[in-house]
């Protein structure tokens, strides 16, 4: 499963200011790629095709199930051409029966992907806080 957060941008008034709010997408297996504006991409139980979608957006490699060293990396952080990975490990409640679970952070320039294998409260919580949050005004620049 991929859940998309993205920056949603109101028109810009005449002062070139406008609002913005994060908005969260369940992106069905159909879609062929990754919304734009995306800023945060939270994967969850992974398939290949979801890897390889996510690999495409962010341009960088995603750690995999498939890595040999994925559920014990030999660094718990490092960086590489530019982008910085971190394995953490999180509390896991998928039936009220606490468990720790692996959680990777990969920061690329473009988005923040983090990949889990087992439900963690405490993401589906600052979801619903991020898209919650009051609009914000800033400057656009047009290219």
């Amino acid at each position: 499963m991929i859940i998309v957060h993205a920056v949603a941008k109101s028109a810009a008034g005449s002062n070139g200011s406008a609002t913005a709010t994060v908005r969260r997408k369940v992106l069905e297996p159909s879609e062929p790629q990754i919304p734009p504006g995306a800023i945060w991409i939270d994967l969850i139980e992974p398939t290949v095709e979801e890897d390889r979608k996510v690999q495409e957006f962010v341009g960088v490699p995603v750690p995999t199930k498939a890595n040999p060293d994925y559920t014990e990396p030999p660094e718990a952080h490092y960086s590489e051409n530019g982008v910085r990975y971190l394995h953490a490990l999180f509390i896991s409640e998928p039936e009220d029966t606490p468990d720790v679970t692996g959680v990777t952070f990969v920061i690329a320039p473009t988005a923040l992907v983090t990949v889990r294998y087992h439900p963690v409260e405490t993401f589906d919580l600052f979801s619903q806080k991020l898209c919650k949050a009051p609009a914000f005004q800033t400057q656009w620049r047009s290219a």
